[in-house]
């Protein structure tokens, strides 16, 4: 049962992080180059980049997941804030730009963190939400 259970949650991690962090996010980034009036550029490799990427970031996130759920036996919306939150902060490794956190005090730099964590947490509640769906256990609450 625990070797299916980690295949479902790679697999609801691949699929939210492709869903949620790749096409949500490539959609929210344009919306946003459009409301700040910077150049709109997208292209089909971009978007599939996009795609590669988020889920790639939402198996490490299917990974968390199991852990959180099996290890630390927190489930339902719990478990999927806590994997979201998670994976934000892993995932703030990736700011790093010659060995120090490049993060501005702007107001557009703000808007925008908190937009990308809204977004994992929803990546979280979907991968959670798609684990009980493959699965077939409706109490999300539990």
């Amino acid at each position: 049962m625990k070797n299916n259970e980690l295949w479902f949650t790679l697999l609801s991690g691949a699929v939210s992080g492709a869903l949620i962090l790749g096409i949500t996010g490539r959609m929210v980034i344009a919306i946003f180059s459009l409301i700040t009036g910077n150049a709109l550029n997208l292209s089909l490799r971009g978007i599939l980049q996009s795609i590669f990427l988020g889920s790639i970031i939402g198996s490490i996130g299917g990974i968390l997941l199991f852990i959180v759920i099996n290890l630390f036996r927190i489930n339902g919306f719990n478990s999927a804030i806590l994997t979201g939150f998670i994976l934000f902060i892993v995932s703030l490794f990736l700011a790093v730009v010659n060995g120090k956190f490049v993060l501005d005090i702007s107001y557009t730099q703000f808007f925008t963190l908190i937009i990308v964590v809204m977004m994992f947490l929803l990546y979280g509640v979907f991968a959670v939400v798609l684990l009980h769906r493959f699965t077939g256990n409706r109490k999300l609450y539990s």
